[in-house]
C-alpha cells in the first residue's frame, strides 16, 4: 500500500468468482496511454530499452521468461461489464495479447498505482546499487508494503527528481513509454512514487517484460513470497508473483488493485493487471478474488 501512517499494509479478504478469463504469458510488447499525474523529464523514449546481463526465467526454462500466447475471450468487456453491473464497482483489467498489446476492459480510467510503484521502485535500487544493497528494505518493501522500507529506497535514489527520472527510465527498459513517476508529492501526506498514475495496460506489459530485465530475479523472488496479510486476487496460484496497492480514492471510495502472474502446467504464464473502484477496501479486494477466481 501507500498509506502515510502505518507501518505496512493490512488487508485480510478474501472473495468469490465471476469472471473467466484465459490467459497464458506473452512476449513482451508495447502499447497503451496512462495519463501521468506529474511529470518529470524522463531520459528514455520509445519502446523497450536492451536489457544487459542475465535475465531471470521464472518460467522455468531458457526463453521462456518473456515469451507466452494469450487467449483473450472475444466478450471480455462485457464480461467485465457484468461483474462491475453485480458489484456496483468499477474495474480496469488487462491482458496482453502478442498480436494486439495490452487489452484492457473495464470503466476504470487510469489511477494511482499505490504500493505496486515499489515494484519498479526496488529494481531501480537493485539495478543502481547492486543486489547486496538495503536488502532489508528492498525485502519489507515488496514482501510486506513497508512504507518506511519504501520511503528509504527512494530516498537513497537522491533527490527527488533525480529518484523519479531513474524509476520512470526502469519502466522505459520493460516498454512503458508513457507513464512517468512524478517528482513531487501530488497528495500528501502519500508517498511521491504511489500516486503514479499507471494503468493496468502498462502495468501488465511492465511484468510481461520484467523477468527479461536486469536485478529482476530479486525482485520476482520477493514478489513470490508476499506477506499472507495481502493474499488476494492471484495469490493462490502456482507459481503466484505479485504485488498489491491500495488506498482510499481522491473523491469517495476505496482503491485496490495488483499485478502479477503465475505459472501454467507448461510452465507459461498467466499475466494479469486489474485495478478496482468499490465503496470499501474489503469491497475492491473481493472483487479482484471474483476477476481472478477462476482463471485457469
Amino acid at each position: 500500500m501507500t498509506e502515510p501512517a502505518s507501518r505496512r499494509s493490512q488487508p485480510r479478504w478474501r472473495g468469490l468468482v465471476a469472471l473467466v478469463l484465459l490467459v497464458a504469458g506473452s512476449a513482451c510488447q508495447a502499447v497503451s496511454r496512462p495519463q501521468p499525474l506529474e511529470s518529470v523529464p524522463a531520459e528514455s523514449t520509445g519502446g523497450p530499452a536492451p536489457a544487459s546481463g542475465q535475465p531471470s526465467d521464472p518460467a522455468g526454462g531458457p526463453g521462456q521468461a518473456c515469451q507466452a500466447t494469450v487467449t483473450v475471450p472475444a466478450d471480455l468487456e462485457q464480461r467485465v461489464a457484468t461483474v462491475e453491473a453485480q458489484t456496483g464497482t468499477q474495474i480496469s483489467l488487462s491482458l496482453v495479447d502478442p498480436n494486439r498489446g495490452p487489452i484492457t476492459a473495464g470503466s476504470l480510467s487510469p489511477t494511482v498505482a499505490w504500493s505496486t510503484s515499489k515494484v519498479p521502485l526496488a529494481l531501480t535500487v537493485v539495478q543502481d546499487q547492486g543486489p547486496q544493497a538495503q536488502p532489508g528494505a528492498v525485502r519489507s518493501a515488496l514482501r510486506e508494503s513497508d512504507n518506511e522500507a519504501a520511503d528509504q529506497l527512494w530516498r537513497s535514489l537522491g533527490p527527488a527528481p533525480t529518484a523519479a527520472t531513474r524509476v520512470t527510465a526502469v519502466l522505459r527498459q520493460a516498454g512503458d513509454a508513457t507513464t512517468v513517476v512524478p517528482a513531487t508529492a501530488a497528495r500528501p501526506p502519500y508517498s511521491i512514487f504511489g500516486q503514479t498514475i499507471w494503468s493496468t495496460a502498462e502495468q501488465a506489459r511492465f511484468m510481461q517484460h520484467l523477468p527479461c530485465l536486469p536485478g529482476a530475479e530479486l525482485v520476482i523472488g520477493h514478489l513470490q513470497q508476499v506477506s499472507s496479510e495481502q493474499r488476494w486476487g492471484i495469490a493462490g496460484r502456482p507459481g503466484a508473483t505479485y504485488k498489491g496497492g491500495w488506498g482510499p480514492a481522491r473523491q469517495s471510495g476505496f482503491e485496490a488493485r495488483q499485478l502479477g502472474w503465475y505459472q501454467g502446467r507448461d510452465g507459461s504464464r498467466t499475466v494479469v493487471a486489474m485495478a478496482v473502484r468499490a465503496g470499501t477496501f474489503p469491497e475492491a479486494t473481493r472483487v479482484l478474488n471474483l476477476l481472478a477466481g477462476q482463471l485457469p
